[in-house]
């Protein structure tokens, strides 16, 4: 993602490859977000979702599960669901 925002070639080709993924039936999620303006070229080149230093920094495993119970939600699901994402092969652009 890093260049996204400043260059047009790299908004092109990100661009090119979510919109290929999302034809292919993919979901894109754009890795090493860290500014908003990252974010910004994300989500306008159509990613359906984001991950990095801007969202959250990373978690020790006792921190994600306390992060997940605060907001009601049970941690072996959020496990089931990345293995569900997993197995369709997600592309990634960044």
């Amino acid at each position: 993602m890093r260049d996204a925002p400043a260059y047009g070639e790299a908004r092109t080709v990100l661009r090119g490859i979510v919109r290929l993924a999302h034809e292919l039936g993919l979901a894109v999620c754009a890795e090493g977000v860290e500014t908003r303006a990252e974010m910004t070229a994300a989500l306008a080149a159509g990613c359906n979702s984001a991950q990095g230093t801007l969202l959250a920094s990373p978690a020790r495993p006792a921190e994600l599960e306390r992060w997940c119970a605060e907001r009601g939600w049970r941690l072996a699901s959020v496990a089931k669901g990345v293995r569900a994402r997993r197995a369709r092969t997600p592309v990634t652009a960044g």
